[in-house]
């Protein structure tokens, strides 16, 4: 049975029968932190947002029924926002009528991530009486202006020329590129531009403005502005180490009917020819029309990597490494040394017979198909890429939304990668992507990466009441993080003293900060060498800032499929993300990772989320829900920070090691959920540990695997669930 969103929507809002009172502790805060906060001040923040959420009900009750009657693109995605907030309402309320600082704390942890949403449906309000009163856009056709879209020449400046007098022209236009391949060298005399506005706080800003003016074709403060071609319009870009399209500060910015790929490719792949026994150096012979591994784009790309595929179902294998030296031994053959992420890592998969792609990625120059920063409301429909050097989608933007979009290798394409980096990443907006009917395989990684902001505390001055550099505390509460053992510390709000930014209360002084430890910058190589979640040194880490306003949340991912993906299908560090009716077919990780990455710097644990009515087969898990440690010599207890969510009426086959892995979690329902696990040992349906307040109601699994539903780590899990557990198995 497939629920309706209302009903699914009534489930969430009284899934979790825990009271309040009743509700067990997290670990996640200190016993210095809930001992050392400003209750009533943080009383009052939560209340104020409460409050506003109650009053502006209604109105947005009447932007959605607008927004219906008018036909508009944007109904779904503002309704499903408004389904989020009222389950984020209901989430705080929860933890706010409990008499516990810590369930105070997580109350207070989501007043801002409430605030910005009502924030984002007054700026949707605004947007359509905008759209309602403003004129229809003015074409400017990029034919007009000298492009040809026959596949040869140079189109860039034509098209660049178009751009620029829709434009200057001050109200919406649209830059229409009719069917046909336009051939897009990059601008050798690019204007220098000293910076543009950053629509997220609507200041100006040059943020890293070095790397982001570059780019084939950049768009400077558009303002309802849309770029759009028609079936069988393709924007072909030359320089494999350069972004393709460059959004910076836009408003109400489309991109329509867009087919996006580069003339040389960023990647390239071929067989195994021969390898040594430790497969730390190969020979590969590169396949016809595929560029050189030894080529410049390649040796001055960040991060160089090597991945295995199947050449048979050509899909990924597990496993991908960083390359060292290349050596060219003849026209298309190359002896190729192979290092590893960790230490002592095995190399697998890289036999002889299996095809390699050998990617160039640019991910630290932002070098990505399409690339959005510090806009608001981008909108894309029906962009295809078929390769990018990092990320296909990057959005640091508030609001975006995606739909009928889809990475892919061409059709009839003897490819076997689409993108060198995620399908889709996106990180530190005020409110997060809507995506419907989209389409992401063949990604080198992850298929859609969402995270929430965090900044390393570099260092703290005036008996900790600011951070240098001081220009970065605009935020209006903060999370800090133990960077070694994951904990909250602090907790602080941001306040004006003479027009100045500081703490309060004040961060106490066992913070470290980057300046305490005296560590010097690493290179790559020296961090490929440094202490991981999978090392045995340890190295020491900073303390780590986590912004309330910065958090991506109230994201939803609807109707989208995910295949082929060398990494996670969802790779979810933000919180009030709703993922559903989607597909995850052959990953070599999890279909949906929630999960807080401390090794990799990404610390925000999810809460108010919601995976239902997916599907998920062929993968190595199916849902992992965890709490990952600095450290894997870290204490066995580790904050059971991952909360609220539900996880319903999915359906698993085919999944390699556990279909549902719950792990340093609490307050999860489990309900409805369809297990079919092939035969084998290591094969489980539910696996908990560490978790408490875990509710699960109708989960089935095929009865000829003979093995248990539930596997617990522990007695105490086991124990706690049982109280829970509301039928039988």
């Amino acid at each position: 049975m497939r629920y309706s969103s209302f009903i699914i929507f009534l489930a969430w809002c009284t899934a979790f029968t825990t009271s309040a009172a009743e509700l067990s502790s997290t670990g996640y805060f200190t016993p210095e932190c809930l001992k050392t906060f400003p209750e009533n001040e943080f009383r009052a923040d939560i209340e104020s947002a409460l409050k506003r959420a109650e009053k502006n009900e209604p109105a947005i009750e009447a932007l959605c029924a607008q927004l219906q009657k008018d036909g508009s693109p944007r109904f779904n995605a503002v309704k499903k926002r408004a389904k989020i907030l009222n389950a984020l309402r209901q989430y705080a309320s929860t933890r706010f009528a409990s008499g516990s600082s810590e369930m105070l704390l997580c109350s207070w942890a989501t007043h801002k991530e409430m605030q910005m949403l009502l924030d984002y449906f007054e700026s949707e309000a605004k947007l359509q009486t905008e759209l309602h009163t403003l004129p229809a856009p003015q074409i400017f056709s990029a034919v007009s202006f000298g492009a040809k879209g026959n596949g040869r020449g140079n189109d860039g400046p034509a098209i660049r020329k178009a751009i620029d007098a829709a434009a200057a022209l001050g109200k919406p236009a649209k830059v229409f590129l009719p069917a046909g391949t336009y051939r897009i060298e990059p601008d050798p005399n690019l204007p220098e531009i000293k910076g543009w506005i950053n629509r997220l706080n609507n200041r100006s800003t040059s943020w890293n403005i070095a790397v982001l003016q570059l780019a084939h074709l950049r768009l400077v403060n558009p303002n309802h502005i849309t770029l759009e071609g028609e079936p069988g319009t393709k924007l072909l870009f030359t320089n494999p180490a350069l972004c393709g399209i460059r959004i910076l500060g836009g408003y109400h910015t489309t991109l329509r009917n867009l087919t996006i790929d580069y003339e040389t490719l960023p990647f390239t792949q071929g067989e195994i020819i021969s390898a040594t026994s430790d497969r730390s150096t190969i020979e590969v012979k590169i396949d016809p029309g595929f560029p050189f591994p030894d080529s410049p784009d390649f040796l001055n790309a960040p991060s160089r990597r090597i991945t295995p595929i199947d050449p048979a179902s050509r899909n990924y294998l597990w496993g991908t490494y960083p390359i060292g030296k290349v050596e060219a031994l003849d026209e298309r053959r190359f002896r190729i040394q192979i290092k590893t992420f960790r230490v002592k890592e095995e190399r697998i998969n890289l036999n002889p017979g299996n095809l390699v792609v050998i990617t160039g990625r640019y991910d630290a120059a932002k070098a990505n198909a399409v690339n959005s920063m510090l806009s608001k409301f981008d909108v894309y429909e029906n962009i295809v890429i078929h390769s990018s050097p990092s990320w296909a989608f990057m959005e640091f933007s508030e609001a975006p939304i995606l739909t009928g979009c889809r990475v892919e290798t061409p059709q009839k394409s003897s490819r076997a990668t689409s993108t060198n980096g995620d399908g889709l990443m996106t990180f530190a907006a005020h409110v997060g992507p809507y995506l419907e009917n989209c389409h992401f395989s063949s990604t080198e990684d992850d298929g859609v990466n969402l995270q929430a902001a965090t900044t390393v505390i570099t260092a703290v001055c005036d008996n900790g009441r600011y951070m240098e550099p001081r220009g970065e505390m605009r935020e209006p509460g903060v999370l800090v993080i133990d960077g070694n053992n994951g904990k909250i510390k602090a907790v602080a709000r941001i306040i004006e003293n003479h027009g100045k930014p500081e703490f309060s209360p004040p961060l106490p002084n066992t913070v470290i900060s980057s300046a305490d430890l005296k560590q010097k910058i690493l290179s790559m190589n020296e961090q490929l060498q440094q202490k991981t979640m999978y090392q045995k040194e340890k190295v020491l880490k900073p303390d780590v800032i986590i912004s309330l306003d910065r958090t991506a949340g109230g994201t939803s991912i609807v109707n989208c499929s995910f295949q082929n993906i060398r990494g996670l299908g969802i790779q979810l560090s933000a919180p009030s993300v709703w993922v559903e009716n989607s597909v995850f077919d052959t990953l070599t990780s999890a279909g949906i990772s929630v999960t807080a990455l401390t090794p990799w710097g990404m610390y925000y644990s999810t809460h108010n989320s919601a995976i239902y009515n997916c599907t998920f087969r062929n993968a190595a898990k199916g849902i992992l829900l965890q709490y990952i440690r600095p450290y894997s010599d870290s204490p066995a207890l580790t904050p059971r920070s991952l909360t609220g969510i539900l996880i319903e009426n999915n359906t698993f086959e085919q999944i390699r090691w556990e279909a549902i892995h719950l792990e340093n979690c609490s307050d999860i329902l489990l309900r409805g959920n369809r297990i079919s696990l092939p035969p084998g040992k290591k094969h489980q349906a539910i696996y908990l540990n560490n978790c408490r307040d875990i509710i699960a109601e109708g989960n089935t699994l095929n009865p000829s695997t003979n093995r248990p539903l539930y596997l617990f780590a522990n007695p105490e899990d086991e124990n706690n669930f049982r109280e829970n557990l509301k039928e039988k198995q």
